[in-house]
């Protein structure tokens, strides 16, 4: 996991705890007719919000026997990806191209873009969780988006790893808590709402050090009553782990 390498590189010690679920829809019908748009090339740009998004689109091409058209098509478009390991990750799976946006922001992919996006046809496979700030934008600028539900995220049905999870903050084993989306703050009070155990969540976290992986993780975390540390100015895993390695050495 990508969190756990970089914490590892600065000589930490990982403590994982699973808070996302990942699957794909029960029904794919949208999700492979997403596949015929972009091989067809009735879109010219591609946006990859995360990593999942890459994994799972190219896995049902490769399931329906598409994935040489899929590439082929793909690499004749603009693609866009928010991150450096969802861009690694293309390009393992051979996309050559791939522009990253200096902010990880919906601001930061219209920057990638331009201002007048008239012509722009637009694809992006996407959470069940992700919100619809982006698709607005790029409409109201003059795009046509294509966008579609590639999997599923929701907090996990297993529950065993939450209570020892609290217990080791209460313990003082933990020195630091990083959530790397909105979708981590929200499944983890779920978890513990579903053990009673929200308001020694709460307590607990008091006692340590609570990263963000950007303003909208931030605001999310505050709403729901939590104090928040570290926000780092590059909205990336590696750069919220660094920001938080600086925190803990002062």
């Amino acid at each position: 996991m990508e969190t756990a390498e970089h914490i590892e590189k600065l000589e930490g010690i990982p403590y994982m705890i699973p808070i996302l679920e990942i699957t794909t829809p029960v029904d794919k019908k949208e999700l492979h007719g997403f596949i015929d748009t972009i091989i067809d090339e009735a879109i010219n740009t591609l946006i990859f919000l995360s990593v999942n998004s890459v994994h799972i689109l190219f896995e049902e091409a490769q399931n329906l026997d598409l994935l040489s058209n899929l590439l082929d098509s793909v690499n004749r478009m603009k693609v866009i990806a928010i991150g450096t390991k969802t861009q690694q990750v293309l390009r393992e799976q051979g996309i050559v191209y791939v522009t990253i946006p200096d902010r990880h922001t919906t601001d930061g992919v219209i920057e990638c873009l331009g201002e007048d996006l008239t012509n722009s046809i637009i694809g992006i496979p996407r959470s069940s969780k992700a919100d619809n700030e982006l698709v607005a934008f790029l409409t109201e600028k003059g795009a046509k988006v294509h966008e579609v539900i590639a999997y599923i995220s929701k907090a996990p049905e297993d529950t065993s790893k939450v209570k020892p999870f609290i217990d080791d903050l209460k313990a003082g084993k933990i020195d630091a808590v990083t959530f790397t989306s909105a979708s981590t703050a929200i499944n983890l009070i779920t978890l513990t709402e579903k053990l009673g155990l929200v308001d020694e969540l709460r307590k607990s976290l008091d006692q340590v050090l609570v990263a963000a992986i950007g303003p909208k993780t931030e605001g999310t975390l505050t709403d729901l009553g939590f104090r928040v540390d570290v926000v780092p100015k590059i909205y990336s895993i590696e750069a919220m782990i660094s920001a938080l390695a600086l925190e803990i050495k002062r």
